[in-house]
């Protein structure tokens, strides 16, 4: 199974995802993170669609939007923030860079 999914998280692994804010008001997350918790953290509660059956974690998230198993630096635009792969465990989605796009508007 590891062959395929790569390595399979412990349950201590899976209990404390990595979540880093940075200065510039991006996160660095860990893609083992649960859809409810990255809806909290990015206050989207209301625009991501519930998880369910095509994915339960944000590397699912990224997955299912992408339509395949991503490349490192491989990206996308949903609701206003940009999602980036920045690194993969062989095809796991392992952490996730996720930027808010400003417009003039907001600024």
């Amino acid at each position: 199974m590891e062959a395929i999914v790569g390595d399979i998280p412990t349950s201590e692994e899976l209990a404390d995802p990595d979540v880093v804010q940075r200065e510039d008001g991006s996160w660095l997350l860990d893609g083992l993170l649960s859809i409810d918790e990255l809806k909290e953290i990015l206050d989207i509660r209301n625009l991501l669609p519930e998880a369910g059956v095509n994915y339960q974690t944000l590397g699912g998230f990224v997955v299912n939007q992408l339509g395949y198993i991503s490349l490192v630096a491989e990206h996308f635009k949903w609701a206003r923030l940009r999602f980036e792969v920045v690194s993969m465990d062989r095809n796991r989605v392992d952490k996730v860079l996720v930027v808010p796009m400003y417009t003039e508007k907001d600024q």
